[in-house]
């Protein structure tokens, strides 16, 4: 965005012109005009890049590891390192959720061709409209689920234990993440 002296140089000195300020006062509306109005994070800054590579190795664990624990593996036990891992995994992919609502995301227009949504009310409401159903299920705690399904034993049935198991392939849905990473 522009910054237009004429218009913040009286926001920080009420009735005075941007000609009339001295260096140090044009220094102290620069910097005010340079703060950001808002939270949001460049999807190509470093730490972006950081974050896309815990969440591709997460995706890649997920897909290993789920369709296994899955065939292999009966229900989960609390505090082994296995659920201990699948733990910290949810916590990436719940935060990772988090920070899609801050995160600039370039779209393409008819009218304007490819542009970057910047202003928080739009990046929500996109997020909200394509990605955020897929994240959401993916992260649901179906582990936890069947756990206490486990430890409790209400549902009754063998078909109810059977389909819940099957529930934790939602996981799987994880690594549609990793398209959107690679798209960036």
């Amino acid at each position: 965005e522009d910054i237009i002296f004429a218009e913040w140089g009286p926001q920080v000195f009420p009735g005075a012109q941007w000609a009339d300020l001295t260096t140090k006062e044009k220094a102290i509306v620069l910097r005010e005009a340079l703060i950001p109005k808002s939270l949001t994070i460049h999807p190509h800054c470093g730490y972006m890049r950081c974050w896309d590579l815990i969440v591709c190795v997460a995706s890649l664990f997920t897909g290993l590891v789920t369709p296994f624990e899955v065939v292999f593996v009966g229900t989960p036990r609390a505090w082994n390192l296995l659920f201990g891992v699948n733990r910290v995994i949810d916590f990436i992919f719940v935060k990772d959720m988090v920070l899609q609502f801050f995160l600039k995301v370039q779209v393409s227009s008819n009218r304007f061709g490819k542009m970057l949504l910047k202003t928080p009310r739009a990046i929500r409401m996109h997020f909200l409209r394509t990605w955020f159903i897929v994240d959401f299920v993916s992260v649901l705690p179906f582990d936890m689920v069947l756990m206490l399904y486990q430890s409790s034993n209400s549902f009754g049935g063998v078909k109810m234990f059977r389909c819940l198991r099957l529930f934790r392939l939602i996981k799987l849905a994880r690594l549609l993440r990793t398209s959107r990473i690679l798209r960036r």
